[in-house]
Parts: structure tokens; C-alpha cells; sequence
């Protein structure tokens, strides 16, 4: 099964969230970045075998001190899934 999964359904943390309405955590590697737009930037992660992309505000990046090659944790919305 091939699951499409939006930038924009993707948060980052830099530790394992508590008392989230989020559901689907997984631990990741930030394997790459593109700026987007001039507040946003693109933040490839790869989750096992497998790579996800999360959408950010440039401020996020900044703040949170994210650089490549760091663990963090993704946080995915969930998902209606089509057969």
C-alpha cells in the first residue's frame, strides 16, 4: 500500500510530545531541507527506509535550532485512507 501523506499534515518536536491530540509519532532523521517560499522551508526526513516531508515556517526552523542530521520526532496527522 502507498500512503500520500501533505507537507502541511507534518509538525516537527524535538522531543516525544505529551497530551497531543496527535497520534502518529515517529522518530526521525532530518535528511534534507529546500526553502519553499520566504517564510517557509521544506524539511526532508527519512523514517526508517522510508521519507516523509514537512512544510515549517522559517521562524520554526530558527527557534528550534533544526539542523540536518538531527533526531526528531514527526507528528502526522491523521489520514483518511482510500483503497
Amino acid at each position: 500500500m502507498r500512503l500520500r501523506i501533505n507537507a502541511s499534515d507534518v509538525s516537527l518536536c524535538r522531543e516525544v510530545p505529551k497530551s497531543t491530540t496527535i497520534l502518529n509519532i515517529l522518530a526521525a532523521q532530518i535528511d534534507a531541507t529546500e526553502p519553499e517560499s520566504d517564510a517557509t522551508v521544506l524539511v526532508r526526513l527519512k523514517i526508517a527506509q522510508d521519507f516523509v516531508v514537512a512544510r515549517i515556517t522559517k521562524r520554526s526552523w530558527s527557534e528550534l535550532h533544526l539542523r540536518v542530521g538531527e533526531l526528531v520526532y514527526a507528528q502526522i496527522k491523521s489520514v483518511t485512507v482510500r483503497t
